[in-house]
């Protein structure tokens, strides 16, 4: 919201949404199996999908300014220091009249 206020766009809020694939069947958590265990046989490869849900009345140039932004702010920089492939998702959403 940094570079939004300072450009003095439009942006109402922003929503952040972080998934990671995980497999669909799992079997139990057999006796004396880890909880780490369990969790990483869920994981589906290193992919995180970062989903940003923009609500505002932004420009194209104001949207990609954002979308430049969010690749490297803290969180993008953590997650891509963690050998993680990181899909960004962007949508806009503009407030009704």
């Amino acid at each position: 919201m940094g570079v939004a206020r300072r450009r003095e766009m439009d942006l109402r809020d922003i929503e952040v949404v972080l998934k990671m694939p995980v497999a669909k069947s799992v079997g139990p958590l057999g006796k004396g199996a880890s909880l780490d265990a369990a969790i990483e046989g869920r994981i589906i490869g290193r992919k995180v999908i970062k989903q940003i849900t923009l609500y505002g009345r932004l420009s194209e140039r104001e949207t990609q300014v954002l979308r430049n932004s969010a690749r490297f702010c803290p969180v993008s920089q953590l997650l891509s220091g963690k050998s993680l492939e990181v899909e960004d998702a962007f949508e806009v959403v503009e407030p009704p009249e």
